[in-house]
């Protein structure tokens, strides 16, 4: 980042979360060149945002690193206003600078009515675009899409799923992630 920055300056970083070793580097181009930085927060870090409890043990390094990346931030940003309250009531000296950019679909930033009636001279078309994990248990999706399979009204539907499983490399329990056998 820094060898970026000397061939051509950046007015600002914009690290998003997670991987939150990606905070570090836009602290650690700030330290070095000053360049401001944001701290997007699309998952909670050192809060379980599914059980509301801490994420990690006690004494665990994210604990340590998160108050010293967010000291410098020139801005905070959460996908909504509960996460930004909890974050701002664990750092209240940083809760000025903390900010809600919405998560998702927003109809009113995009002007106008999108929504668009299907097509009923062609099949339905279901898609999921994100992380499946254990927090979010799709079975009873795909056991209503089975179901719905033996409908007229869905002849000939399909179900498209793009992204992975799990937040991390590797990440182990994947019970409530299995899609169907067979191709949807």
């Amino acid at each position: 980042a820094t060898a970026e920055h000397l061939r051509a300056p950046f007015d600002l970083a914009l690290a998003t979360g997670n991987p939150w070793t990606s905070f570090a580097v836009a602290a650690g181009l700030h330290a070095t060149t000053g360049v401001p930085y944001l701290l997007d927060y699309r998952d909670a870090w050192t809060l379980d945002q599914f059980t509301g409890r801490p994420a990690f043990p006690a004494g665990h390094q994210a604990y340590s690193w998160e108050p010293r990346l967010l000291r410098n931030a020139a801005g905070v940003l959460f996908v909504n206003e509960p996460m930004r309250d909890w974050y701002a009531a664990r750092y209240p000296a940083v809760a000025p600078r903390m900010s809600v950019l919405e998560n998702g679909f927003d109809p009113r930033f995009l002007g106008g009515d999108l929504h668009r009636p299907p097509d009923p001279g062609r099949p339905l078309r279901f898609g999921y675009l994100g992380t499946l994990t254990e927090q979010y248990d799709n079975r009873a999706f795909w056991e209503g899409w089975s179901l719905a399979q033996g409908k007229a009204e869905l002849a000939g539907a399909t179900a498209t799923v793009h992204g992975h499983f799990g937040f991390f490399n590797g990440s182990g329990d994947q019970r409530g992630t299995a899609l169907p056998a067979r191709s949807v």
